[in-house]
């Protein structure tokens, strides 16, 4: 009798075994294919995050280029109306430096005018002193 209850039990054991590795087999299949389905769907998200951040990427690219692009055309026209104010400011430095020299010229005559001028003075200041002293001279041998 214990050796059939003993041979029941061991039956009972086996069966158990067996059904709960059918489980587990079954499981596993199941988990294996919920980790695929997982990993299927996350590839799929990670793929559509991917194209989203390649057009943000690529969308920002063309604005910066379209912005640059635009300070470029900025810049070019500021630099010409900077040449071309460099280009007035040359004429007038040029047009100041021809008037300095003409004043130059002008203040030379002047100057050389003035010169003579004081000359003059001076020779006929010497000449003064000469008629001033010629008529102290007469004048004192007048009244001698």
């Amino acid at each position: 009798m214990l050796t059939a209850l003993r041979n029941e039990l061991f039956l009972r054991i086996d069966r158990t075994r067996t059904e709960l590795k059918a489980e587990i087999d079954q499981t596993r299949t199941e988990l294996n294919a919920k980790i695929d389905q997982t990993r299927f769907e996350l590839k799929a998200e990670i793929d559509q995050t991917r194209t989203e951040l390649n057009a943000k990427i690529d969308q920002t690219r063309t604005e910066l280029k379209a912005e640059m692009a635009e300070m470029k055309r900025e810049l070019k026209a500021d630099i010409s109306e900077l040449k071309a104010e460099i280009s007035g400011i040359k004429a007038d430095v040029t047009r100041i430096a021809y008037l300095v020299e003409e004043q130059n010229a002008r203040n030379k005559v002047v100057l050389d005018a003035l010169m003579a001028y004081v000359d003059r003075q001076a020779r006929v200041e010497q000449r003064l002193d000469v008629v001033e002293a010629t008529v102290r001279e007469l004048a004192s041998a007048r009244k001698d």
